[in-house]
């Protein structure tokens, strides 16, 4: 891997004067020049590559290095005489401590690439796993597993050759039915919404010269090679054009769903202590875990719910909290002290010391109620700090997360139980509440008609049903 290469300026001598007449066009290199037929280039994101045009080869060791060119040229003669037969290919080679593993040829590592065919190649038999493709069971899926490399290849290595035409006309196609298909079926398998695609198709028909003719250019090359890699490597994965291929990702839900819905009496009695709030955040899940493949426009427009959902759950319960504190406190505290006049925490803090040491009577519910409202915020500030859109930005991030949340037995209901929590608690701390309010009203004062206790009672309920009704969601 390109990322993988160590920082720096290596092995390269340190200037410590300007050199005259260094205006930035007449600086002069002093690593030695370059053998005859080679070229140097630097691509968009700023690495530096040769490539020699007559021979097809290209090589991220510097071939100005005497060492270097000599080892080059031996183990170009040593893979071209095994590859005759086969003219538009080109070679890659690199020195093998970059990657020890890799098969090599003589000192170099190496590979082969048959543009015409859009695939890699070597000259000896390569075990699947040193590549890094995992295993195979037949050529149309080797096939499959080696096209994402090579756009790889081409994104890695974009300024001496273009994507051919047809190339760019193809994915220009495939970006238009990948939008048409997440518009009209809610199980596609193409890795971009159809707001993606359309981004994507006019970022590609925007490399133009001045003219208003298509243009040519590495960034040009990049960013087609990268989009194309990005979708041969889902199509891999959902065995495109293979036999039983994957062709919509809900395909094998309910079996798969089946496989995870065990019975588990402890999980059974925390769904039902949370409303059954997480059965239907479990079945979302599973949809979305359907195959273990990761869509993660599917997985951001879930995790932006629950952050929002999070957000007005602390939002709720932080009046409730302030209201119920403020209420207990005073109870002990003399009429002239109010909660919200006090000058510091240490009055408050002194104020319930207080109370306890005192025992002034208190009902449960005024230390259940602000008990579960309290866990509710904590629990809503902590999920959304874990699951913030940073953490969880690309496929690789999200299926982590999951692979690590997953249970061997009964999937993803723990972790629908906890995400769903803050909500749980939110209606707990209402319904605690409620029966605070009829206990209050009907133990206190009887005979005095106490309208606003009895508005706020009544008005519980309607929150209730309108906070369940909020966040109603079907399954995906």
């Amino acid at each position: 891997m390109k990322y993988n290469r160590p920082l720096g300026q290596g092995d390269e001598p340190v200037l410590d004067v300007v050199p005259r007449l260094s205006d930035g066009w007449t600086v002069v290199e002093h690593n030695g020049e370059l053998p005859a037929g080679w070229d140097s280039h630097v691509t968009p994101e700023g690495d530096s590559y040769w490539s020699d045009g007559d021979r097809k080869i290209v090589s991220h060791a510097d071939p100005r290095k005497p060492v270097v060119a000599t080892l080059i040229d031996k183990a170009y003669e040593n893979v071209r005489e095994n590859i005759e037969d086969r003219q538009d290919v080109e070679i890659f080679f690199n020195t093998s401590q970059e990657a020890p593993e890799t098969p090599t040829s003589g000192a170099l590592e190496y590979y082969v690439v048959n543009h015409p065919t859009r695939q890699i190649f070597w000259t000896e038999d390569v075990k699947a796993d040193k590549i890094g493709i995992g295993q195979v069971s037949s050529q149309a899926q080797l096939k499959s597993a080696l096209m994402p490399e090579y756009w790889t290849h081409m994104d890695y290595f974009p300024c001496h050759r273009a994507v051919d035409g047809a190339a760019e006309e193809e994915l220009k196609n495939i970006l238009r039915h990948g939008a048409v298909d997440d518009m009209t079926a809610p199980g596609s398998t193409f890795p971009y919404s159809a707001k993606e695609c359309r981004q994507y198709l006019s970022l590609i028909e925007g490399f133009q010269n001045s003219s208003g003719a298509p243009a040519q250019s590495a960034y040009k090359t990049s960013s087609i090679a990268r989009i194309w890699a990005s979708i041969t490597r889902v199509r891999h994965i959902n065995g495109y054009g293979l036999k039983h291929p994957r062709l919509d990702r809900l395909q094998g839900l309910e079996e798969y769903s089946f496989a995870q819905a065990r019975r588990s009496l402890k999980l059974r009695f925390a769904e039902l202590a949370c409303f059954n709030m997480p059965r239907q955040l479990f079945a979302r899940m599973t949809a979305l875990w359907n195959g273990r493949i990761v869509y993660q426009r599917h997985w951001h427009t879930l995790f932006d719910e629950l952050r929002r959902e999070w957000e007005l759950m602390a939002l709720i319960v932080s009046p409730l909290l302030g209201f119920l504190i403020e209420d207990n406190v005073k109870t002990c505290l003399a009429p002239s002290i109010h909660f919200w006049d006090a000058k510091s925490i240490a009055t408050v803090i002194a104020s319930i010391a207080l109370m306890v040491v005192t025992q002034v009577p208190v009902s449960v519910f005024q230390i259940v109620v602000p008990s579960t409202a309290g866990v509710a915020a904590v629990l809503s500030i902590l999920l959304h700090r874990v699951h913030q859109r940073g953490g969880l930005a690309t496929a690789a991030d999200i299926s982590a997360y999951i692979s690590y949340a997953e249970n061997y037995r009964y999937g993803l209901r723990g972790l629908s139980v906890v995400l769903s929590l803050p909500r749980a608690l939110t209606v707990w701390g209402i319904v605690f509440l409620q029966v605070a309010l009829v206990t209050e009203i009907t133990t206190h004062n009887q005979g005095t008609h106490q309208w606003d206790k009895v508005a706020v009672a009544g008005a519980i309920p309607v929150m209730l049903i309108l906070l369940a009704l909020s966040f109603f969601r079907f399954p995906v």
